[in-house]
This record gives C-alpha cells, sequence and structure tokens, in this order.
C-alpha cells in the first residue's frame, strides 16, 4: 500500500506525540494539579493511536479522526503548558506538532 507522504508525516508526527504522552504521564501521574493532567495525556495517546490506524487502514473516517485527534493534542498542549517539567514542555511541541501535522491532512 502506497501512503502519500502527508500521511506518512502524520502518522510520524501522532507516533511522536504517543512516545511524548506516553513518557509525560509516567512521569506525572498522581502530580497534578486540579485540571485534568496527566489524564489527557492518556487521551491524547489513544486518539493518536487511532488516527495511525484509521489513516494506515485507509478508513473512510480518518479525516474526522484527524480533526478530532488535532482537537484533543491541542488541549494536551495546553494541559501540559501549565506543568514546568522538561517531559511536559517536549510533550507540549509534540502534542503542537500532531495537531498541525493532522489539520493539515483534514483541511
Amino acid at each position: 500500500m502506497h501512503l502519500e507522504q502527508a500521511v506518512i508525516d502524520c502518522i510520524a508526527a501522532c507516533q511522536e506525540c504517543i512516545d511524548e504522552n506516553n513518557l509525560c504521564y509516567m512521569r506525572m501521574v498522581g502530580h497534578g494539579k486540579n485540571d485534568n493532567f496527566p489524564s489527557s495525556c492518556l487521551e491524547c495517546a489513544a486518539i493518536c493511536r487511532l488516527c495511525i490506524s484509521a489513516l494506515k487502514h485507509g478508513s473512510p473516517f480518518a479525516m474526522h479522526i484527524c480533526k478530532l485527534c488535532a482537537e484533543i493534542c491541542l488541549d494536551c498542549a495546553k494541559q501540559c503548558s501549565m506543568h514546568d517539567g522538561l517531559h511536559c514542555r517536549s510533550c507540549e511541541v509534540a502534542c503542537r506538532r500532531c495537531a498541525d501535522a493532522c489539520r493539515a491532512l483534514a483541511a
């Protein structure tokens, strides 16, 4: 199966986001304030996994999932931006990059 470069880029951004979300979650679980953090990292990683699967399998819902993935990634980035840890900053950057890639694909 041949995938377009934009799809390949989106899959790579989603995978990076998953990796950073998992690391951030592991480092921050139990340390969050009264916000949705770090559970937002779990939700973000889950939608990124779904997005990768939908893109790889040519799901007719892939673009809808990409749009939702972008929204969830931006929310996670916002949550991570409220914390000082280096892993939080890395997660925020990965989430924003993933949101950009998903929006570009879903446009």
